[in-house]
């Protein structure tokens, strides 16, 4: 696609969302967009699904509503776009800039594609290598999804859904991220510093090797979890259950380190 008629179809799609004469939703679908302009746009509630926009600047543009269903968005500049109640689902978004993005309600889990040569194939959302510092996920749904090795340094996650996600290797510190729920989820080697994991669901997680310094996990339901290496150095927990966590922590450094000779394996406990 050239760059005048993209242009023609963002005018048309502003008029469409200005319910002015001549006014045209953009259906970019399937559509490459690689190499074109896209900086601040006003593509809100356009359909994108299966759009190729890798390495574009979507920097500052409004992509809210829209529908974004198994688009590539590899290497592509989103810093400050506005994505909410957008649907992700399935989208490759690998070494991408989401510093300061909108993504709240949006959709980011994995989809399945069809085609009239298969029955469909389950795509989970490719969110590895990210930087989302800054980002706002409130309510984000990301079940499923693959956040390893990103940033999501003071990011806000309050009440995102994040349930068997992998965040492995992934920076969550100073993150907000009350009433979140990360069931069956892999935080394997994750720094989550200094940041508000109140209400948290934590259930059948991997938490080994992840860093809860100075976290407050006030609330959080922690069962069912793996810990190997794990560490909770002045983190908040409840009162009635520091002194649980603390020696259930030592009975497990006791049991690795007796090769379940000793100790406990914590492979069932909470803090709630």
């Amino acid at each position: 696609m050239k760059q005048e008629d993209l242009d023609a179809i963002i005018e048309k799609h502003d008029l469409w969302l200005n319910q002015k004469p001549g006014g045209i939703k953009a259906n970019l679908s399937g559509r490459n967009l690689a190499g074109l302009n896209l900086k601040g746009v006003k593509l809100r509630a356009a359909k994108l699904a299966g759009a190729n926009m890798q390495e574009v600047d979507l920097s500052e543009a409004d992509l809210s509503f829209s529908d974004l269903f198994c688009a590539n968005l590899d290497k592509a500049n989103l810093e400050k776009c506005d994505l909410r109640e957008s649907d992700l689902r399935g989208a490759y978004i690998r070494h991408t800039n989401l510093k300061g993005a909108q993504l709240q309600n949006a959709d980011l889990r994995g989809g399945s594609l069809y085609t009239h040569s298969s029955e469909g194939s389950h795509l989970k959302t490719d969110l590895s290598h990210c930087d989302m510092e800054h980002a706002m996920l409130i309510n984000a749904n990301m079940s499923g999804a693959d956040i390893t090795h990103s940033c999501l340094v003071d990011a806000n996650l309050t009440k995102a859904q994040l349930d068997g996600a992998n965040l492995s290797h992934t920076d969550l510190s100073h993150t907000k991220m009350t009433g979140a729920s990360l069931a069956n989820a892999k935080l394997v080697g994750s720094k989550i510093t200094n940041s508000e994991l109140v209400d948290v669901n934590f259930e059948g997680a991997d938490l080994s090797g992840a860093d809860f310094t100075n976290s407050d996990l006030s609330g959080a339901v922690v069962k069912n979890v793996l810990l190997n290496g794990a560490k909770f150095t002045n983190a908040k927990v409840d009162s009635n259950s520091c002194d649980n966590l603390e020696h259930k922590l030592e009975q497990h450094e006791s049991w690795l380190t007796s090769k379940g000779q000793i100790g406990e394996k914590p492979f069932s406990w909470g803090l709630n």
